[in-house]
């Protein structure tokens, strides 16, 4: 069943007000909660449907899935050999 473009826009309002209140949560010591890169906003308006899922057709996984394991490894303090 596809939802109605209300419905989408409804939920994508609701997804933007909890990205922005997870901007601005901090711990108790006051720092944030939630570390964003510098161009998180830049990569997120570039991506669309298919860089989160994988290629029906090919069967490989969206470029998010090496970004995000990169970023693990950088945040473990692990490169890639």
């Amino acid at each position: 069943m596809a939802e109605s473009s209300s419905d989408q826009e409804s939920m994508r309002e609701e997804l933007e007000q909890y990205l922005e209140e997870m901007r601005t949560k901090k711990t108790d010591e006051g720092a944030p909660m939630v570390h964003y890169p510098k161009n998180f906003d830049r990569v997120a308006g570039a991506m669309n449907r298919s860089d989160l899922h994988a290629d029906g057709e090919t069967g490989e996984a969206p470029w998010s899935k090496y970004l995000l394991a990169e970023a693990t490894l950088r945040r473990d303090g692990m490169t890639r050999c």
